[in-house]
């Protein structure tokens, strides 16, 4: 049968998306403490503006993604423009309406599933969503696998030279201070190879060999640009980077639409 991506509207359905969170933050990556409960999730989830899409594989959650939609009253009690669970790592610079953005997040795929297309298959069926909508900007923060700030600002400074950044809605951050022991992502000799590579502008070598596998791909076949400088997140010890796409954009990629065109309906929506 393969993937099929359904959009939560039961109780099953939005425990299996919180279940696949907790085996992927919590067992598998260990950012968060693992629970009892083995669920993952925080007051966002039950706002009445977030949508929760789960891939499943012969019947069993493998993968999941979060949409969240402009929330007014979240964004009263935060005391940010959308209420956003990234607005807690970023101010949103953006002159177009609120309402029009999105935030893609908790976006996690079981280990045993990872070379399967699956986050691509729950993207595009977010993109297919979203699009219905009439949401023009997507936002995301994307794990650089660092929770080196420094480091995640040698990886920025590639995605500008390599035309992976774009400022047409900007992303500040609200923390830079990294208060813990550096987890680094690079060596110190593969560092300083990367200083060299940077002198010599080979961004080929960078991105094929050095930088982080899901940056990557949302990069490369999904289309998203970096658009802001990253923020560090003391609750789970990593950086984050923020990351930009637009509907139009994401509806013109061929990777995306190829796969969307092979999945089956949305179920509980199409």
């Amino acid at each position: 049968m393969g993937i099929e991506v359904a959009l939560a509207l039961s109780e099953k359905e939005k425990r299996d998306s919180f279940w696949v969170r907790h085996e992927v933050f919590a067992k598998e990556g260990g950012w968060i403490p693992t629970n009892n409960e083995e669920q993952e999730y925080d007051k966002y989830d039950f706002s009445s503006r977030a949508y929760h899409l789960v891939a499943y594989d012969e019947g069993k959650p493998v993968g999941t993604v979060r949409v969240l939609m402009h929330d007014p009253e979240i964004a009263k009690e935060d005391e940010t423009r959308g209420g956003l669970h990234i607005e807690k790592s970023f101010r949103i610079d953006y002159s177009g309406p609120i309402d029009k953005v999105i935030d893609l997040s908790r976006s996690s795929v079981l280990r045993s599933h990872r070379s399967k297309n699956v986050l691509a298959s729950l993207y595009a069926k977010a993109v297919r969503l979203v699009g219905d909508f009439g949401v023009e900007q997507i936002l995301g923060g994307a794990n650089p696998s660092t929770n080196s700030v420094e480091e995640a600002n040698l990886m920025l400074s590639f995605a500008k030279m390599g035309c992976y950044y774009s400022d047409k809605i900007s992303l500040h951050p609200l923390c830079t201070d990294q208060t813990k022991e550096p987890h680094l992502y690079y060596d110190l000799d593969t560092s300083e190879k990367l200083k060299r590579i940077v002198k010599e502008n080979d961004l080929y070598e960078f991105f094929e060999k050095y930088f982080p596998p899901v940056i990557r791909i949302v990069t490369q076949k999904f289309g998203f640009t970096f658009c802001g400088n990253p923020s560090y997140d003391s609750s789970v010890n990593m950086c984050s980077m923020p990351m930009n796409l637009t509907v139009e954009r994401a509806k013109q990629n061929a990777f995306l639409r190829s796969v969307e065109q092979s999945l089956p309906p949305l179920r509980n929506y199409e």
